[in-house]
């Protein structure tokens, strides 16, 4: 079964399963498998499981790349194998070609049909594409299949994504007790989510406490590094937030991480400092390559820093065309509002909030484009939320507080960039 495959490479590495020259090493043996029988599915599939295993780990968009080529291998080789299908599935959702993981995810079903993980899969595809019923009853067939760390882990974000969070921390924490010491990316990945859950409650103590219990699991490991940064500077502590930011800067560099950096900088009133890592962003998305510059996240650094919001506007309706779940909803009513296109913005921002997430991003910028159509009391009372909850970068808080100040409608759109102009 594919789900004792994904254990596969933490199962046959060396006894330091923490340790990436493990991983590297297991890889270099694989690979010297395949080259000796290529023709052979299992070994393209443990490949391919290998290197998403890296990809988890560091953020490497070239193993993601190595992770689609072993699977487009292991199909030709066995066009039939069920495996293969459901791994070109997981891959696919990886680069988010989330329509064609449906597909390949409905194959694998029907040919292994009892098969947990496939629902998985497709339940993951669903997910991202908005089609949340669909989605539920995915999970719903994964969990009559298996309960375990993949339904669990699938049931808690879809229990976050309707507004239960509490619900989800309590399936959460079933995956991380369901989690194998065997697979430590896959322990650490569950403690990471179940910290994701903290922290959108405002309960960054706790989120952090899930942070650190995954870096002790995974060291350097980059979700854990980020998400940690991101409570730190939530909790105000901008100096431990920069700190943990530098050091995953060390390891796996990113727009989202850059754009990070220059917000804690702005905030501790290093102007200098921010511009540079600013910089850095739009030094990567002059390449225009999406496996580095992340459409998503830097039209949401153009929508915060109030700037090339044309350009923010066509990266969030092109991720659209693939990506329809909230979060690219809530992308393209934020870069719309700062556009000044407040009618718009609003309609985009119901499709953003139409499950009744709990959100602190969420709340603020539904708040904002309410205030700016002139329904005040309504925007004032979900910008008051999501201060309430806290989990916002800086000039996030500072849009949000700069509209309670306001008497009327918010002001903050037309790329102001409200406090935080360049």
């Amino acid at each position: 079964m594919l789900s004792s495959l994904l254990l596969f490479v933490s199962l046959s590495a060396s006894a330091d399963a923490l340790d990436r020259t493990a991983l590297r090493a297991e890889l270099s043996r694989l690979e010297a498998t395949v080259a000796r029988e290529p023709r052979k599915a299992e070994g393209w599939n443990k490949l391919a499981v290998a290197y998403r295993r890296l990809a988890r780990w560091t953020g490497s968009h070239e193993a993601e790349e190595k992770a689609w080529n072993a699977v487009q291998r292991a199909l030709a080789a066995e066009p039939q194998n069920a495996e293969s299908w459901a791994l070109k599935g997981w891959v696919q959702s990886g680069r988010h070609d989330f329509e064609g993981a449906v597909v390949s995810a409905q194959r694998a079903i029907a040919r292994q049909p009892d098969s947990a993980w496939n629902y998985g899969v497709l339940a993951d595809a669903y997910t991202e594409l908005g089609r949340y019923p669909e989605a539920v009853k995915a999970v719903g067939e994964m969990m009559k299949r298996r309960p375990g760390v993949g339904a669990y882990s699938r049931a808690a974000h879809l229990r976050a994504l309707h507004g239960d969070r509490d619900g989800a921390v309590s399936l959460m924490k079933l995956a991380v007790e369901a989690s194998s010491p065997s697979d430590p990316e896959g322990l650490a990945w569950c403690q990471v989510m179940l910290g994701r859950e903290f922290q959108a409650l405002g309960k960054q103590a706790e989120a952090q406490a899930q942070y650190q219990r995954a870096l002790s699991t995974v060291s350097d490991y980059h979700l854990a590094l980020f998400h940690l940064a991101e409570s730190q500077a939530a909790s105000f502590d901008y100096q431990a937030a920069l700190e943990t930011a530098h050091r995953l800067q060390r390891h796996s560099p990113s727009v989202a991480l850059s754009a990070l950096v220059g917000e804690l900088h702005f905030a501790m009133g290093r102007r200098s400092e921010a511009e540079s890592a600013f910089a850095e962003v739009d030094r990567v998305a002059a390449f225009a390559d999406p496996s580095k510059a992340e459409p998503r996240w830097l039209a949401r650094f153009y929508a915060d820093r109030g700037r090339n919001l044309e350009g923010a506007v066509s990266l969030v309706r092109d991720e659209l065309k693939t990506h329809q779940d909230i979060e690219t909803w809530d992308g393209l009513a934020w870069a719309l509002y700062r556009k000044g296109e407040t009618k718009e913005a609003l309609l985009a921002a119901k499709r953003a909030t139409a499950l009744g997430t709990v959100s602190a991003r969420l709340l603020l910028h539904h708040g904002l484009i309410a205030m700016a159509s002139g329904r005040v009391d309504e925007g004032r009372r979900g910008i008051e939320r999501a201060l309430a909850l806290g989990d916002l970068w800086p000039s996030e808080r500072a849009h949000g507080l700069e509209a309670l100040r306001s008497p009327g409608p918010s002001t903050a759109s037309r790329g102001s960039g409200g406090p935080n102009r360049k």
